[in-house]
């Protein structure tokens, strides 16, 4: 039990140490990044104002309760193993930063609400902007893939025999970001950070088995004693005929 018990703590240990990460990764050097800090710190002197016992104590009180929202904010995803990395996990943070800026908005300085308010809508502002980049870029990711999914369909039924006696492998690569995604991301860190955007092998296969009713397979087909029969070699995809069959494709 004790092995078990330090196994998860280590996990949410290291996927607090992951998510902290990441955020600073979305937000660096961007407006946002300096909007928070404002946030924060009108937060952090709203706190203190309105605080009746020692101001000490409850600046420390704050900074832990900053910190421990922000740890936790990626909630029973922290469990897992493998973090997950995808919209879902930015709605808890959202809801925080909206509970700190209408708290701060509780602030007795004239000056700092004047400088409050439109730093909130600017990060309102600036996080819509983000959201219609990341629906745009999700959008034209699942156009980019299927698009290069048909290509090597394509390719591929030039070479396949008529009766359904072969094999198919995707033995390597994965189908990248689409070009507008990669321009997005130069504007918007957190589609950089966007992995899921990837075709990886599972899913392509799963795409060729289900949807085009091909023979796929998830082991190696072909070994060193088969002969290559034809290859065809594009600038998206290599699909390599064997005498037994075996077709294997690669992505680029």
């Amino acid at each position: 039990h004790s092995l078990i018990g330090n196994k998860i703590v280590l996990t949410i240990y290291n996927n607090i140490k992951f998510t902290f990460k990441n955020y600073c990764e979305i937000i660096d050097k961007t407006i946002l990044e300096y909007l928070l800090i404002i946030i924060f710190a009108i937060f952090i002197l709203t706190i203190l104002q309105n605080s009746k016992k020692n101001k000490f104590n409850s600046l420390i009180f704050t900074l832990i309760f900053l910190f421990s929202t922000i740890a936790m904010s990626q909630g029973i995803y922290l469990l897992l193993k493998n973090f997950y990395v995808g919209p879902r996990v930015f709605v808890c943070i959202g809801v925080i930063l909206s509970i700190i800026s209408i708290y701060s908005l509780k602030n007795k300085i004239k000056i700092l609400n004047l400088i409050l308010k439109p730093t909130i809508i600017m990060t309102v502002y600036f996080l819509i902007i983000q959201a219609n980049g990341y629906a745009n870029a999700l959008k034209t990711q699942e156009i980019y893939a299927k698009y290069r999914i048909n290509i090597m369909i394509s390719d591929l039924n030039k070479i396949l025999p008529i009766e359904k006696n072969y094999k198919i492998f995707i033995n390597s690569g994965q189908i990248g970001n689409a070009p507008m995604v990669k321009n997005l991301g130069r504007n918007y860190p957190i589609i950089k950070k966007a992995n899921w955007f990837k075709l990886y092998k599972g899913w392509t296969h799963q795409t060729i088995l289900y949807n085009y009713g091909l023979n796929v397979s998830w082991n190696l087909c072909s070994n060193e004693k088969n002969k290559i029969n034809k290859i065809i070699n594009t600038n998206m995809h290599k699909i390599i005929k064997y005498d037994n069959n075996c077709f294997t494709i690669e992505f680029k």
